[in-house]
């Protein structure tokens, strides 16, 4: 697309197979290795990869203008969900602090409501005074099983109960339900892990291991990162590494062993080849939330005569670029065909199961 925006006739230039064992490619005592071999010695103008920004590279390579921003992935084995799962998701819609405001907010109404009707009492507006009372005809409220006549007398008891009825229970019952069965019908599957701090945890603890294979930690930009970045994610990381350190394979094929066992986080690019490979197994997840990203840029000799045009061409088809990373990154646009997996619950996406005891339980309660 770029190189017919510029009317440049591509001439192919096959790699060695030497090369493609390097791939990426490195410099190894002051030569660069695999593709970028093929660019450092002249033989090609630039290779159809993008390559992320290393100082080492930057040294030796020109950067296009950048082409799009790739995400890091950590990709572990799923857990499935078990009935305590079910429960606890009933608490997602809504963070901590406002579950405690809620609950703060319910014990001192109920106080309110409990030294009106003492009250009350005290005044002879009512003979009748229980001081848990209030708390049970309170919780009643919330699950919408309370009297039908307000429990006081006194006009100060009017206005603590119908601003308890009307902004606590009527305002948390209708927002509450809807938000409760998207969360109870999430997918069966979850990853290990919702955070980067919770991976941080899991892995300075040794719950948890990062792995990787010798040419991915040769030539991935993250690694290299990892070792100099003074940025507070690879910071943390790096602490967590040194309580438990990074374990190294020979090839990617024993890196997917060790995570389809468990226990075990591979870390690489979503437009890895290897992605391809990861996609094609069942019961691996995919977790890039609050990870960095970095730009994919092509590169050249920094006195190529290329540089200047193939910049323009990238801007001018900047609407095609994001379209197409669109449909690939973002849409799930299928690459490979999708695994066959056993007819194992574990593996069933959460539409494709029976309702299940723990639904049905949970959901008509």
């Amino acid at each position: 697309m770029i190189a017919d925006y510029t009317n440049t006739t591509i001439i192919p230039v096959m790699a060695t197979p030497e090369q493609m064992r390097e791939s990426v490619g490195s410099l190894v005592n002051g030569s660069w290795t695999g593709y970028l071999e093929q660019i450092w010695d002249g033989n090609v103008d630039t290779v159809t990869s993008y390559y992320q920004f290393t100082e080492q590279r930057s040294t030796n390579f020109a950067y296009s203008y950048p082409v799009y921003s790739l995400r890091t992935i950590y990709v572990a084995k799923q857990l499935s969900r078990q009935l305590s799962d079910y429960i606890w998701h009933t608490f997602d819609p809504y963070s901590t602090c406002l579950w405690i405001m809620l609950l703060v907010f319910f014990i001192l109404q109920s106080c309110y409501g409990t030294f009106v009707q003492y009250f009350e009492k005290k005044t002879e507006l009512t003979t009748h005074f229980s001081p848990l009372g209030k708390f049970w005809q309170y919780c009643r409220m919330h699950i919408l099983q309370g009297d039908d006549k307000i429990p006081f007398i006194s006009d100060a008891g009017h206005l603590a109960f119908i601003t308890y009825a009307l902004f606590q229970v009527t305002f948390f019952t209708n927002l509450y339900q809807p938000l409760l069965l998207s969360a109870l019908f999430k997918d069966g599957t979850q990853g290990p892990f919702t955070s980067v701090d919770q991976v941080n945890h899991l892995v300075k603890t040794g719950e948890y291991t990062v792995v990787t294979f010798k040419r991915q930690y040769e030539t991935f930009w993250f690694y290299n990162s990892l070792k100099v970045s003074s940025d507070s994610y690879y910071v943390n990381l790096r602490d967590a590494l040194r309580h438990n350190p990074l374990v190294i394979k020979d090839t990617l094929d024993e890196v997917l062993g060790l995570v389809k066992q468990g226990r075990y986080i591979y870390i690489t690019q979503e437009d890895a080849s290897g992605l391809f490979e990861i996609k094609q197994i069942c019961g691996l997840s995919i977790f890039s939330e609050g990870l960095p990203c970095q730009s994919g840029y092509y590169l050249f000799l920094h006195n190529n005569s290329m540089i200047k045009t193939w910049n323009h061409a990238i801007i001018m088809n900047d609407a095609f670029i994001r379209r197409t990373y669109y449909k690939y990154f973002e849409a799930n646009f299928a690459l490979v065909p999708p695994p066959i997996c056993p007819a194992d619950d574990k593996y069933q996406s959460e539409v494709e199961r029976p309702l299940g005891k723990e639904r049905m339980v949970i959901t008509t309660n």
